[in-house]
Parts: C-alpha cells; sequence; structure tokens
C-alpha cells in the first residue's frame, strides 16, 4: 500500500465505523450507514494493501496526498458524535480517495 501509518490509521477507521454502527447513541439510519461505510473501506483497504504502487506514476502524490489529509480530518472527528453527519461524509471522502489511489497501481 502506502505506508504502514496510512494503513494502521485506515484499519482504525474501519474498527470505528463498525464500533459506532453498533453504539445506541447513534440513530438507526446512521448506524446502518457506518455499516455500510465500514464494509466498502474495509474493502479499499484490503485492495490497497494488495497493490503495488509506482511512486513515480501520475497523480501518484496528488492521491496519497488527498488521502492522507482526508483520514486526518475524519480522525479529528471521530469522537463527536454531534459533528457524524459531517464525519460519515468524511469517511466516504477517504473511500473516494482511496480509490483514486487505486487508479496509479503499477
Amino acid at each position: 500500500m502506502t505506508t504502514r501509518d496510512e494503513t494502521a490509521a485506515l484499519a482504525d477507521m474501519v474498527r470505528w465505523c463498525f464500533s459506532k454502527s453498533l453504539d445506541a447513541r447513534v440513530d438507526a439510519a446512521k448506524r446502518a450507514e457506518l455499516l455500510v461505510l465500514g464494509e466498502q473501506l474495509q474493502g479499499r483497504v484490503e485492495r490497497l494493501a494488495a497493490r503495488r504502487f509506482d511512486e513515480g506514476k501520475s497523480g501518484f502524490a496528488e492521491a496519497r496526498a488527498e488521502l492522507t489529509a482526508t483520514i486526518a480530518s475524519v480522525k479529528k472527528r471521530q469522537d463527536d458524535l454531534d459533528a457524524l453527519e459531517g464525519t460519515l461524509a468524511k469517511v466516504a471522502a477517504v473511500i473516494g480517495a482511496a480509490d483514486k489511489l487505486l487508479g496509479v497501481v503499477l
């Protein structure tokens, strides 16, 4: 994939999604969305981990930077249940950033 830190951050995000999908403080619709996002993100993590990347390929640096920045923005908001709607949108953005990175594989 990219780096060990990014892999660990994505794995933590998957666990967070699954954990919050079971949290009774979160309404049922958002719990269902968290479950779907967790499953989608888990699939991206597996695909990223299995790929080899050409770091010199056009678009790699930009895609990696976007993924890293989006992960950081989600981490800042994970514990704020009042901001959950925005956090869910950011998790979806992480999935999109991962897809961009997958587009620049060897």
